[in-house]
């Protein structure tokens, strides 16, 4: 069994050869309405249990000026897993993020059905492969940045005695 970084690599490569990239997603409808369920469920169970609850929207990276090569043979949106299989069969970097883009619009508005603090993150955070790894992944610069952010929206709302 390999390492970690050696399986990405491969999950790469097998980016790389995709016989296909799919550019379009059909029935995404079902997967937003399943996200969309089970993400309420997973709010409301928090809910229950706390004070105070923050949903922090997940960012991504957006197709950076520099490095545009290495950002559309990003290794997610595969069909299958790659750390188990040979995957040949890809959805473009393009669609992945068209669906993100529709499941962050679904969290923003089961967040603020709930009445909770939905904080978002992308635009706070330098776009390029300076703060991602890939396409979710940080850098630890990403990551001290979300870091820094997220604390000062706990700090911000902490009740003062």
């Amino acid at each position: 069994m390999g390492s970690f970084g050696s399986h990405l690599l491969a999950a790469l490569q097998m980016r790389a050869n995709a016989l296909e990239v799919r550019t379009s997603v059909e029935h995404f409808e079902v997967v937003a309405k399943n996200f969309e369920f089970y993400f309420r469920q997973a709010l409301c169970t928090a809910q229950a249990k706390t004070d105070r609850l923050i949903v922090a929207r997940q960012p991504w990276l957006a197709e950076p000026q520099a490095g545009k090569q290495r950002w559309e043979y990003l290794w997610h949106g595969a069909v299958g897993n790659v750390f188990r299989e040979e995957v040949k069969v890809f959805y473009s970097t393009q669609v992945v993020c068209r669906c993100l883009e529709l499941i962050d619009e679904r969290a923003t508005s089961v967040a603020q059905e709930l009445g909770l603090e939905c904080r978002e993150l992308r635009s706070a955070i330098e776009t390029g492969f300076n703060s991602y790894n890939d396409l979710f992944h940080f850098t630890p610069s990403g990551a001290a940045d979300v870091a820094a952010i997220l604390a000062r929206v706990v700090i911000a709302g902490q009740v003062r005695h």
